[in-house]
């Protein structure tokens, strides 16, 4: 199978501080991948370096058969790789359609329709929040619901998901945990993400990327299950 992804030789420094060191592996389309590993051993750089919030010291990314390198994490966006960080001070749809509001004559933001988008938006993931309201008014779990929700709006090829779980209900996972099957079913996306070991067993992830240090490796279905200490 063809990888939409390729990660080779990724390595990130930092002064004093080696975050990543020739990680190497490759993502297919309709597959979901989980990292694990130790607090600090580099799986949120990762993320940030496939998703262009960070570039790589060296090493390359090749995404759907071409090398890529991207300047922000809105241009990775805009070649279907997403992840998304949020801005406390606009509202749910503001941010959920930051850069993507729809707009009556090309000009002006069409607040009706931003409003209306944005409730279907939330309700595939079972969110019953007014629109209107500020993200810094929403508990942790809630912007994190936000953050997932602005994430699909844009059908990335390639979803990240950087501990999704970690402050979401037993409901709101299972949600979410739909929302990704879904996804593999489509054979043409894939999920890759940072997770703890109950969210990897719910998703019954096919592959898994142990770090260690700033090294990678793969891991066989079941690994993790044996070590729950992993975060």
């Amino acid at each position: 199978m063809t990888a939409l992804l390729s990660v080779e030789q990724i390595t990130k420094t930092y002064p004093g501080v080696k975050a990543l060191q020739e990680v190497s592996f490759s993502v297919e389309a309709g597959t979901v991948h989980a990292v694990m590993g130790e607090n600090g051993a580099g799986k949120s750089t990762l993320m940030q370096v496939i998703a262009g919030a960070h570039a790589p010291t060296s090493g390359r990314l090749i995404f759907d058969g071409q090398k890529v390198s991207f300047s922000s994490t809105r241009d990775a966006s805009q070649k279907g790789i997403s992840i998304v960080f949020q801005e406390p001070n606009m509202t749910i749809a503001e941010n959920i359609f930051l850069g993507a509001e729809p707009r009556s004559a090309r000009v002006f933001v069409d607040r009706g329709e931003l409003l209306e988008r944005a409730r279907a938006a939330m309700q595939r993931l079972g969110i019953a929040l007014d629109p209107d309201t500020r993200l810094g008014d929403l508990t942790t779990a809630q912007q994190q619901l936000i953050e997932i929700c602005k994430a699909l709006i844009h059908e990335p090829r390639l979803l990240i998901l950087d501990e999704p779980t970690s402050s979401l209900s037993e409901a709101a996972s299972l949600t979410l945990f739909k929302v990704v099957h879904e996804l593999r079913a489509r054979r043409d996306h894939s999920v890759y993400l940072a997770s703890h070991a109950r969210g990897v067993r719910q998703l019954r992830c096919g592959h898994r990327i142990a770090r260690r240090q700033a090294r990678a490796h793969r891991a066989p279905r079941g690994h993790f299950a044996r070590r729950s200490r992993c975060t």
